[in-house]
């Protein structure tokens, strides 16, 4: 399971209902002593930092980040994928230092959508790029 607080309640009853089952839980989140990582049997911590609204970029990245090391750790990926995993990894902070050249363009949109009474997002595909 994967829940940034370790906390919600949803999140939390699924779990019960597993663990009630037999069912073997790996808990991805960023607090130690959650409710979540005393539920499951194993437990990855993110360690992304407190946070301070529910929509967390940085919680989410760090989410994505241990996922692709639980698929690093899988003996049977194939050695070209396990490379090209370990290459995006190591690329992440150069591609995330190229987000800082798109601030004013971030601002801009940042303004326009405060603006909004409602937005809408859709995509398709993982995010959507």
């Amino acid at each position: 399971m994967i829940t940034q607080s370790g906390e919600t309640a949803d999140v939390l009853s699924a779990m019960k209902t597993m663990r009630s089952a037999g069912v073997k839980m790996l808990a991805i989140t960023n607090v130690p002593g959650s409710t979540a990582s005393r539920i499951s049997n194993r437990t990855i911590y993110t360690r992304a930092g407190p946070e301070v609204s529910v929509a967390a970029t940085k919680s989410f990245i760090a989410e994505l980040i241990s996922l692709y090391q639980l698929v690093l750790l899988h003996p049977e990926i194939e050695h070209n994928i396990r490379e090209q995993l370990v290459a995006e990894l190591k690329d992440l902070p150069t591609k995330v230092e190229k987000l800082f050249d798109l601030e004013p363009q971030i601002i801009e949109c940042a303004k326009y959508l405060a603006q909004c009474k409602d937005v809408f997002y859709i995509g398709r595909g993982i995010n959507f790029r």
